[in-house]
């Protein structure tokens, strides 16, 4: 058979068809990257937009290849293609559907998640288990009203992808591109010609992403445009490739160190600590009229400006804010069916449990179901007061109740009260749904403010308010896509990390301090407060001797999450964070480039050593003691 005839029967057979459809999803991605490209650099934005339409050939020559077989007169060919395609269902989404699964009752989540994850590749596998003759199959069919549906439907489904969930759902994500992709193949027609060129070219591509990984500059901004859905994968394959995890270096326990010589002079202090979700370390510049008692308070505060969280999820904060350790060195087990990950089995002592074993009232009040205390996240108190939903919180209102009459009950000797406020979250509606989402996002802090001042109230009115200490901070910020990510938990930029911290104390006078610190030193600050030893263990310092007027030696401030990220903060400035699994690093300059816009990762001589320094910093502090492996 000549080269010519060959070529005309393998066009006549194959169906090239998604190549193209992916080829146009591709434009749609170039456009939305060039729009809203977070790297200045147009070398970073012009080899992105051609690793993404690399990608999407790639997509496109291996659906040609499924296509072309699915649309085989046999059956059973069909239906084993069918079932394939659910069984990669499944694996791509497992991830995402596991949560949901654990809610889900009568069935084990085993057995839901298979379940849920069929259901949501069924229509993509229909589609293509329809691609057998007539439908799929028909050539010279000229385009039509048809066609141009599933065109506007394809293009308004990868606009959806773009647009929401960012950061999240990688699954998910992927399957609406493939699904956008299947709908523009049904738009357009079939044809006798150029099919193996483009079914070539995309099998081509797959292997050429499949060896050469992007560079990291690349990478970083891919990662922040949901709609390249296929990238998440591509660099988690070469990140599997390439990264080997040696074994990890334990530092020996340093020891307990003791009291600051003089304290702060308080006898028998009553400490308030007050932590609200979600709260942005710039709210009060920006929302601060709609805040008035939280601005008041700041007023009167010790104003630390460069304090940070330690992870960018509620109850992985807020568990290392009372172990004074990192995320990675406590450990984790699955929490109660449709939870999170919590430290049930972890044995690190919490400062709190310490106040408590001294005598010292330590009480809780709870405005969630996680912050019970069989979860062991907020452990060691002594009093753990609770009080009904609305929904799946306690609102701000009635916390504030129940700590007033816990405060007001309260006559001689130290306490330590510490209350969390869950209403700023999103979608942002306790407080009406007028406005944008950074307006409603201040209302419900409002909500929050209105509640944190009727506890001032009580303080100032109670007959202990001169020893009474107010520390007000929050377990994390809230993005409003300054980096393509919305809200929290998914990445480790500064508008997530760093959060206000407000210390109240009698006979401090108010101003701004500007040393970088962390939640990890409210334990230590508190137990030195009380004028006890604060264990080795706990990475934290005090902040009695930077209040006296000491010079703090320059540390790092690092933050690691769940989600295999981790970052960290140089004395020099420098800020680097990394995406372990996906092998994502960025470099960020915060002296000159506050708002982290201009990834500094090419350069390799300023980038290696701090990379190298956050590695040594976790493989010294990683908990992994077989078979223990963090979330």
């Amino acid at each position: 058979m000549s080269p010519r005839r060959w070529t005309a029967q393998a066009n006549d057979l194959l169906d090239a068809r998604p190549a193209l459809g992916f080829l146009a999803l591709a434009s749609v991605d170039a456009c939305i990257l060039a729009a809203r490209a977070v790297s200045p650099s147009p070398r970073v934005l012009l080899v992105s937009i051609l690793y993404s339409t690399a990608l999407a050939c790639a997509l496109g020559g291996v659906f040609s290849l499924i296509l072309s077989l699915a649309t085989h007169p046999d059956r059973r060919l069909r239906t084993a293609l069918l079932l394939l395609v659910l069984l990669t269902g499944w694996w791509i989404l497992r991830n995402d559907v596991a949560p949901r699964a654990r809610k889900l009752p009568l069935l084990p989540a085993t057995l839901w998640s298979p379940l849920l994850a069929a259901a949501l590749m069924l229509p993509t596998g229909a589609l293509l288990y329809a691609a057998a003759p007539p439908y799929f199959a028909r050539k010279g069919e000229k385009p039509g009203v048809r066609s141009l549906l599933l065109l506007a439907a394809a293009l308004a489904l990868q606009l959806a992808n773009h647009r929401y969930l960012p950061g999240n759902y990688p699954g998910v994500h992927l399957l609406v591109l493939a699904f956008s992709g299947v709908l523009l193949t049904l738009a357009i027609p079939r044809c006798s010609r150029g099919n193996l060129p483009l079914l070539l070219t995309g099998l081509g591509s797959a292997l050429l992403v499949a060896k050469i990984p992007a560079p990291r500059a690349v990478r970083s901004e891919l990662n922040r445009h949901a709609g390249v859905a296929l990238a998440p994968w591509v660099f988690e394959f070469h990140a599997r490739r390439t990264t080997s995890h040696g074994r990890l270096r334990a530092i020996p326990l340093p020891p307990n160190r003791p009291p600051t010589p003089g304290g702060l002079g308080i006898r028998n202090p009553v400490v308030v600590l007050l932590t609200v979700d979600g709260m942005r370390h710039d709210v009060l510049d920006t929302h601060g009229s709609w805040l008035p008692h939280m601005t008041r308070l700041r007023a009167e505060s010790l104003d630390f400006r460069q304090a940070r969280t330690t992870a960018p999820a509620t109850h992985v904060a807020l568990a290392t804010l009372l172990a004074s350790r990192y995320f990675s060195s406590l450990r984790w087990v699955p929490g109660p069916p449709g939870e999170d990950w919590v430290p049930a089995t972890d044995e690190v002592p919490r400062f709190t449990t310490q106040l408590q074993q001294s005598g010292i009232p330590t009480v809780s009040v709870i405005s969630g179901d996680w912050m019970r205390p069989d979860w062991r996240i907020l452990e060691g108190f002594s009093e753990a007061l609770d009080s009904p939903r609305e929904g799946s919180l306690t609102p701000a209102r009635v916390v504030a109740e129940r700590a007033c009459a816990r405060l007001r009950a309260h006559q001689e000797g130290s306490l330590l009260l510490h209350a969390h406020f869950l209403d700023a979250h999103a979608p942002y509606d306790l407080g009406g749904t007028d406005g944008n989402e950074r307006e409603r996002y201040a209302r419900e802090l409002a909500l929050v403010d209105k509640a944190i001042g009727i506890i001032l109230e009580t303080i100032r009115e109670a007959p202990w308010a001169d020893r009474a200490i107010v520390l007000l901070t929050a377990d994390h910020g809230e993005a409003f896509g300054e980096h393509g990510y919305l809200y929290h938990a998914t990445m480790l930029y500064d508008e997530v990390l760093r959060v206000p911290f407000l210390l109240k104390i009698p006979g401090q006078a108010p101003r701004k301090m500007d040393t970088p610190i962390t939640l990890l030193d409210i334990g230590p600050t508190l137990l030195d407060l009380w004028g006890q030893v604060i264990p080795g263990p706990m990475e934290g310092i005090s902040l009695i001797p930077l209040i006296q007027g000491k010079i703090m030696p320059p540390r790092v401030i690092a933050a690691d999450s769940g989600r295999h990220q981790r970052a960290m903060i140089f004395p020099d400035g420098h800020k680097v964070i990394h995406d372990r699994r996906r092998d994502l690093a960025e470099l960020y300059d915060l002296i000159r480039d506050p708002g982290e816009t201009r990834n500094l990762y090419d350069n390799e001589p300023l980038t290696t050593p701090h990379l190298d320094e956050l590695q040594r910093f976790f493989d010294e502090r990683t908990l992994e003691p077989p078979p223990f492996r963090p979330p």
